[in-house]
């Protein structure tokens, strides 16, 4: 049961995760996206207890911890009786291999750190599951279990040699970050610094992630999960020709003169004087970048759930105002073929985001497609009329109809096919 819980929370996310995608744009220069304002934090309930957390990081606490359940739990049992609550467990050093189940990326095999006798390697050589381990003992102990990851890091340099899959597979050495340096437009790899950051505005790369997410989320027991590191590496990336295409699509426009008109080559920190012609741009292009790759990688799916259930009323008070005028507008006599062209064009790329879901969650997008029409136009019909009835009528179906389709393609899709 949590199993098929899990997969239709990964269908229903995926499909309204498609709602900011494909929603109905405008001309306006300004970004589409926007981050409502944090709330304050709240003062804590009376008799509950506030979280102290604790963060485990792997390489440190490598030599302990690698090969000996035994030394977990008494570390844990350590932390429960200081008054901690939480522990966090970072299950995916800067080397970009792994401490938890998934065919995604090799386990790690060996990690450095500091011994007696200086920096050494420290190999594990035990086959049972670390993140496991941690989960098992925090529910003996009541502790809650978080897990981390590096996100965007791919390998680790070391005097110790390099380690990760940037070391191991040339495929994955061809997404690491360009680097806008003194000497010009480097790759990463071919400078001293430690962790080789992969280029975040690959799809590929969030992909790849996304798949490991998928996995690390599985975890029966699992409170939640930190995204370490899951940001561009420094001020200087990513200058690669890909990521310089993309940005030119973000802004409509071509950089005349790249990567001057960006950021001056060298330039680690603030803003520089004269600031270039892109370069505010260019930190909101790299900010949508992470905003988006976060957003579609949802862990929790009580996360899922609230989503669906907040989306159509943060629409309405976001939009509903410029959503009643466009309807308006497009349903007068003198307007309405403007209208039939602009959803036209709305309804291309409902089909083309549901056939792009279609290998990700492995329903027909023929199918996906109708389930986006009836999650995006009951969120406009409420921030229209905020009818509340028919609302939660469509949303109804919606779930159900979510529900039988994944459960009729889930087996498919675990097998890694799909029957039309």
């Amino acid at each position: 049961m949590k199993k098929n819980v899990k997969w239709f929370a990964a269908v229903l996310a995926a499909l309204t995760l498609g709602y900011g995608a494909v929603s109905c744009g405008s001309d306006s220069k300004e970004p589409e996206w926007e981050w409502p304002d944090p709330d304050p934090d709240p003062d804590p309930e009376p008799g509950v207890e506030k979280p102290r957390f604790i963060w485990v990081d792997a390489a440190a606490n490598f030599p302990d911890f690698a090969n000996s359940k035994e030394n977990i739990l008494r570390d844990l049992t350590k932390a429960r009786e200081a008054g901690f609550t939480d522990i966090v467990v970072d299950v995916r050093p800067t080397t970009g291999d792994v401490l938890f189940r998934t065919s995604v990326v090799d386990q790690v095999e060996w990690l450095g750190a500091w011994l007696p006798g200086g920096y050494s390697k420290v190999e594990r050589t035990a086959t049972w599951d670390y993140l496991q381990a941690f989960i098992d003992a925090g529910k003996s102990l009541d502790l809650r279990i978080h897990a981390a990851i590096n996100t965007f890091t791919g390998g680790n340099q070391t005097s110790l040699g390099g380690a990760g899959v940037v070391f191991r597979d040339e495929a994955k050495r061809a997404w690491t970050t360009d680097l806008n340096l003194a000497g010009g437009i480097t790759n990463i790899m071919s400078t001293s610094q430690s962790a080789k950051f992969f280029n975040p505005v690959l799809p590929e790369v969030q992909e790849y992630l996304c798949s490991m997410l998928k996995d690390l989320a599985a975890y029966d027991g699992l409170a939640g999960i930190f995204l370490d590191r899951g940001r561009f590496d420094g001020f200087t990336s990513d200058f690669s020709n890909y990521t310089r295409k993309e940005f030119e699509k973000y802004i409509g426009r071509s950089v005349a003169s790249f990567p001057a008109d960006i950021l001056p080559a060298g330039h680690t920190s603030g803003i520089p004087s004269p600031e270039p012609v892109h370069m505010k741009q260019w930190l909101e292009f790299r900010a949508k970048v992470i905003h988006d790759f976060m957003e579609k990688a949802p862990t929790d799916p009580k996360d899922v759930v609230r989503f669906v259930k907040e989306v159509p009323y943060w629409t309405a008070k976001k939009h509903g105002k410029k959503y009643r005028l466009m309807y308006q507008v497009y349903t007068h006599p003198k307007y309405i073929e403007y209208g039939k062209k602009f959803f036209e064009g709305v309804n291309e790329r409902y089909t083309e985001y549901a056939k792009r879901l279609e290998p990700k969650i492995g329903i027909p997008y023929t199918v996906i497609t109708p389930l986006i029409f009836i999650f995006v136009r009951a969120c406009v019909h409420y921030a229209m009329f905020e009818d509340e009835y028919y609302l939660k009528s469509q949303m109804e179906v919606l779930k159900q109809g979510v529900a039988l389709f994944a459960d009729k393609y889930r087996s498919q899709y675990l097998n890694g096919g799909n029957e039309k």
